[in-house]
């Protein structure tokens, strides 16, 4: 991205061998790495050119604050579940990520003690630091699921902690919705699912994974038994849990 940083007007014109007849002026255009399978840059389409057969070329222009914390921290392909297929349109699941990266770095970015932004590369790396603590949750309520847990995600048995989040069964309303009985300790992208309404928990303590999920790899949770944390008095409450179904998307 050096070269980048000192270009920021820059437009790059990209050679396409496959999927050019899909792309759109101002697309966003979100790069994946397919070796390490993660988004890190994203950028947008200007105007695109046909050429012989399949073959095209688009010009983008990087968005480059957004390619710079993408390049800190780039978004796991276990957290969209879509695997692209050379040049694709963002399925459902995949876009409904993709939305909530940007709806979070837009709020860092418009946040009212610091209506400008980062100051500094620092700042910037702060402001994401302390975006992970607030996803993962509280630390006290984050804690206490790890240990009720298990330090394992509920549903997928994922025990890296950097990415098990508390998880809110009722939206967080102040301190007193902090109860374990209305948390679930979940692997980041299923917390995404379980807020977005499109995973839920049914009333045989079992995975229920909305049809506008399309992603096989999430759709194959349907029906899995998620598991009970100790003690008993930290199990999730059946009303909050139905009450939470109640909104599955359909």
């Amino acid at each position: 991205m050096g070269g980048l940083q000192r270009h920021p007007d820059r437009i790059d014109d990209w050679g396409l061998s496959s999927g050019f007849n899909i792309m759109r002026p101002d697309d966003a255009v979100w790069l994946y790495a397919a070796g390490r399978q993660y988004i890190y840059a994203l950028a947008r389409s200007t105007q695109t050119y046909a050429d012989a057969g399949d073959y095209g070329s688009v010009d983008l222009k990087w968005d480059i604050a957004a390619s710079r914390a993408l390049e800190r921290n780039p978004i796991p392909r276990a957290s969209f579940g879509q695997v692209p297929q050379n040049v694709c349109r963002a399925n459902r699941q995949t876009q409904a990520v993709l939305d909530q990266w940007l709806r979070a770095r837009d709020s860092r970015l418009t946040r009212r003690d610091d209506p400008e932004g980062p100051a500094s590369e620092e700042d910037a790396r702060r402001w994401v630091l302390a975006d992970i603590v607030r996803r993962q949750g509280q630390k006290g309520f984050r804690d206490g699921l790890l240990k009720a847990y298990g330090h394992r995600c509920a549903i997928s048995g994922e025990t890296a902690a950097e990415v098990l989040e508390a998880a809110h069964i009722s939206p967080y309303r102040g301190i007193h919705t902090n109860s374990l009985e209305n948390g679930l300790l979940l692997r980041s992208d299923l917390h995404t699912l379980f807020d977005l309404h499109r995973l839920g928990i049914d009333s045989s303590n079992r995975v229920v994974i909305s049809p506008q999920v399309v992603s096989p790899t999430y759709a194959s949770l349907q029906g899995t038994a998620v598991s009970r944390p100790r003690p008993v008095s930290a199990r999730p409450g059946k009303r909050l849990l139905a009450a939470h179904l109640r909104l599955l998307r359909t």
